[in-house]
């Protein structure tokens, strides 16, 4: 009997062939393979959780368009962008930083007027405090609420995250400036109509928000003194005096109430701040489109002073500063991809996108413009 006997190489092309492990090429191949599939995979996957962001976002505002129809419910309009009793020349008009020493009258904010309606019963009950002198003077709400009275009763320090977009970045620093402090940032802005901080003033640019005029403001009849016994009530809430439904011709539904802002994350800039007053931080106008590029003029900006150690000025979120007059404005903007959410009037929330057409998103920002076939294209 013959035996046959392998040769050297074929029993090494025999174990080759048996071995179950990878040769370094496979290895390799195989490593690119996976590759590929995670650089495919990962876009998709932000995408999702930016969608799923997004989302959360838009169901924030619903709460919020109930909120504000509840207090239509209860108070037969909606709640002013910001009560005021303070002559409108003294700060409004000749200055844009409508918080100097001189304004003590004035109540809080829409985004603090509501939050009884939102279940933040809690806050709103040191806000009723506030504004009844047990815990504050009779000062400026903004003013006022930051800083007195125990460190839980303190409103303004903390933002509810009813009002912060998932989607946007955080903001951690409190707004410093414009003879306020300790004011945390959010991105809900109420609608101040299609030109600047007075758009109010004017039929043909008014929103649905703006500063409504308290009763006994006129000619500075109201005491401008933070210690005066007039200075105080809960009636600076002013809640019944925003706007009337029958006031909104061209529709609830064809009319913007509340969109988005971000803000760059230092204390000298407002956008965002939450129960600030000031032009970009509880509002905005329409004057350019959702997350322009052209610049916010604000009277408090991060560009100041320090502008290559904050933003460039390339960023949409470059701004101008100007405390000098009225002349501010600041756009509707979000980290969303290509527009911003859009709480109308009537409770619903589109998404605008950012190439919508000027004179479509300003005739959604007038409450009263004779355009009531305007709508956000889908």
């Amino acid at each position: 009997m013959i035996s046959r006997v392998e040769s050297p190489a074929a029993l090494c092309h025999e174990r080759r062939r048996d071995s179950k492990g990878f040769t370094l090429v496979e290895l390799l191949v195989v490593i690119a393979i996976i590759g590929v599939l995670i650089g495919l995979l990962l876009p998709a996957v932000q995408a999702a959780r930016e969608s799923a962001r997004r989302t959360e976002c838009k169901n924030k505002l619903k709460q919020v368009g109930l909120a504000l129809h509840q207090n239509i419910s209860i108070h037969s309009a909606f709640p002013p962008g910001v009560p005021n009793c303070t002559p409108l020349y003294l700060a409004w008009r000749s200055g844009g930083r409508q918080a100097p020493y001189y304004v003590n009258c004035q109540g809080p904010v829409w985004s603090a007027n509501i939050l009884d309606y939102l279940e933040q019963n809690a806050v709103n009950g040191n806000v009723e405090s506030h504004m009844d002198g047990s815990i504050s003077p009779g000062g400026p709400f903004a003013d006022d609420a930051p800083n007195h009275g125990p460190e839980n009763a303190k409103v303004g320090p903390v933002v509810p995250t009813i009002y912060i977009c998932p989607s946007a970045p955080v903001m951690e620093a409190q707004m410093s400036g414009l003879n306020l402090e300790s004011i945390a940032k959010g991105n809900f802005a109420a609608n101040y109509g299609t030109d600047n901080i007075l758009s109010f003033l004017r039929p043909e640019t008014r929103g649905l928000f703006g500063i409504v005029q308290l009763p006994g403001w006129e000619n500075g009849a109201r005491t401008q003194h933070a210690s005066a016994a007039d200075a105080v009530g809960t009636w600076k809430r002013g809640r019944q005096l925003g706007s009337r439904v029958a006031e909104v011709t061209d529709g609830l539904s064809n009319t913007v109430a509340i969109s988005e802002v971000i803000g760059v994350d230092v204390p000298i800039d407002g956008r965002g701040a939450w129960i600030c007053p000031a032009m970009g931080s509880s509002n905005f106008t329409a004057k350019y489109g959702p997350n322009s590029k052209t610049n916010d003029v604000i009277p408090l900006c991060a560009t100041r002073n320090v502008t290559s150690q904050v933003i460039d000025s390339t960023d949409p979120r470059y701004c101008k500063e100007n405390q000098d007059d009225g002349q501010i404005w600041a756009s509707a903007r979000s980290s969303h991809p290509g527009g911003v959410n859009v709480l109308m009037g009537d409770g619903s929330v589109p998404y605008a996108r950012d190439d919508v057409d000027l004179k479509i998103w300003q005739a959604l920002a007038t409450r009263a413009g004779g355009e009531s076939n305007a709508s956000i294209p889908q």
